[in-house]
């Protein structure tokens, strides 16, 4: 095998990779707004900015293999796939994750709009007649 089509396919993997992880950080994210875990949300978004850096910062240009071929070019048909299919998956989960992220930030808005109306803070006592009132809310 050339030198060239090694380094190439070399390459092809490690992107495939990092495509890969960067796919798996998001799930990681996506769980952790689902249960609540604010330290393994930044945990999981820290690894997805070093993710993306390392994808933006090295060079690599996408393979074109109009058929499959036998050899070492077969290999490399294949791996130019499996790029493709872990680009589609990132793409399908980074949809779920912004849908997500919307949601919640509906629900933190609600949140922070009940709190700031029940006077908690750093505000004034409440009064008693304050105090004793109740909220209902309906679904």
């Amino acid at each position: 095998m050339p030198k060239s089509t090694s380094t190439r396919e070399h390459a092809d993997l490690q992107h495939l990779t990092r495509v890969r992880a960067l796919t798996a950080e998001v799930a990681a994210a996506i769980s952790a707004i689902e249960h609540n875990d604010l330290a393994r949300l930044q945990s999981a978004v820290a690894n997805q900015e070093r993710i993306c850096s390392q994808l933006v910062s090295t060079k690599w240009t996408p393979s074109i293999a109009a058929k499959r071929v036998a050899g070492p070019q077969a290999t490399m048909a294949e791996t130019g796939e499996q790029i493709q299919a872990a680009y589609v998956a990132l793409a399908q989960i980074n949809r779920v994750y912004a849908g997500v992220v919307k949601r919640s930030g509906r629900s933190v808005e609600l949140l922070l709009a009940l709190y700031s109306s029940l006077g908690g803070g750093y505000g004034p006592e409440p009064t008693q007649s304050e105090t004793l009132q109740t909220l209902s809310c309906e679904v």
